[in-house]
């Protein structure tokens, strides 16, 4: 196989690698919004929610839902984290008697939510890390007995890189993990914010086993929701992967595929070559005289020379001091104008090859090039 060949049959393969997931794509997050059923989701956590409480919504379009009478907004690891400006906004709208959940991302949990005086820092310190951890059923649970709430009795797991911390003195720290706040409650004027270092526990992989739906719940249950709820996915589509991260997600991952395959297999068809490679030879430079010479070829071919050198004399009969005869036609030299020896001679052998009968193409070119010299030295 030629290596142009074995370049476009690699290429085929590690198109249908990555297209199916065998190869993965860098900076293509895995959907962990409350529509997505993946094991990061939290669409189980919305079913649980919309099954137990009246007024459940997802609010998509903005920050803040439309709905004036929203009681209670719920963002839980978005793919993107309010900026300052917008942690203000969340501020001000929670300080006028609404609540806040939010949760920081696991893998990621460094965040500082500004005018509420509250940060989710790494639980080690260290620097957090900036792709998503792939989890396994064998990940390192914590012990139990590290964890310490009154929400709910009994053993759960609780999987968090992050603590909550906080200056203000009305704070209330709800669950800790080895010593660290991981839950913290604190009233924001007439409303109040719920703080979690962690969304594992609302995620669908948390919530199939069996005391975390309920943890969850009661988590959500210390903003005292009384009105309608809202789900938060504006921070999951300002913060989702742009063109070829969306191509290649699940719904456009198919088309995004076919389209391309059909793209290589074009490209593959118009680069090959068929048959042998052909040299490109140089043309030869063509001479400023070609006309003359086929001209030339011409008359040689048909025997009329002695036409030539009769319209040569024609055409320049006044420089080389000719008239035409007054009988039988022709040319001859006209004696009123004084012509040197020399060229009286050339004159004379131009006039006896033009009444010839056939000229020999020598002949033709030596009669032609005497008139010419002739004629360039009478005009001079």
């Amino acid at each position: 196989m030629r290596r142009s060949e074995l370049l476009w049959a690699s290429a085929l393969i590690a198109l249908l690698l990555l297209g199916y997931g065998v190869i993965p794509t860098p900076g293509v997050r895995p959907p962990d919004d409350s529509f997505s059923e993946e094991s990061a989701g939290k669409k189980a956590f919305y079913w649980v929610t919309e099954e137990l409480l009246t007024e459940v919504s997802r609010s998509a379009d903005s920050l803040i839902p439309d709905d004036d009478n929203a009681d209670t907004l719920v963002m839980l690891g978005p793919a993107r984290y309010p900026d300052r400006a917008q942690w203000q906004t969340l501020h001000d709208w929670v300080s006028q008697g609404r609540a806040l959940v939010f949760a920081a991302r696991r893998e990621d949990p460094a965040v500082d939510l500004g005018p509420f005086e509250i940060e989710v820092v790494p639980h080690n310190g260290d620097p957090a890390p900036v792709t998503p951890t792939e989890e396994t059923d064998d990940d390192a649970s914590n012990d139990p007995a590290s964890v310490v709430t009154e929400l709910l009795d009994g053993s759960f797991e609780w999987r968090s890189q992050g603590q909550v911390r906080t200056s203000a003195q009305d704070a209330t720290v709800e669950l800790t993990m080895d010593g660290t706040a991981q839950v913290v409650w604190r009233p924001i004027g007439d409303g109040a914010i719920v703080v979690v270092a962690s969304d594992y526990i609302f995620t669908n992989r948390s919530l199939t086993s069996d005391p975390h739906g309920l943890l969850a719940f009661r988590i959500l249950e210390t903003a005292a929701p009384v009105g309608p709820v809202y789900f938060d996915e504006s921070m999951n589509a300002a913060g989702a992967p742009r063109v070829v991260g969306v191509l290649l997600e699940t719904p456009f991952r198919l088309i995004t595929l076919q389209l391309s395959i059909v793209i290589l297999l074009f490209g593959w068809m118009v680069s090959r070559r068929f048959g042998p490679v052909r040299s490109v030879k140089d043309s030869a430079r063509r001479s400023l005289v070609e006309h003359a010479e086929a001209l030339g070829n011409l008359h040689f071919k048909i025997g009329s020379g002695t036409r030539l050198v009769s319209s040569y004399l024609e055409f320049f009969r006044r420089d080389f001091g000719l008239r035409h005869k007054s009988t039988g036609g022709g040319l001859e030299r006209d004696p009123a104008i004084g012509i040197r020896g020399t060229e009286s001679g050339a004159i004379d052998s131009a006039l006896g090859a033009a009444r010839s009968s056939s000229l020999s193409r020598d002949r033709v070119g030596e009669v032609v090039r005497s008139l010419a010299r002739l004629r360039g030295r009478a005009r001079q």
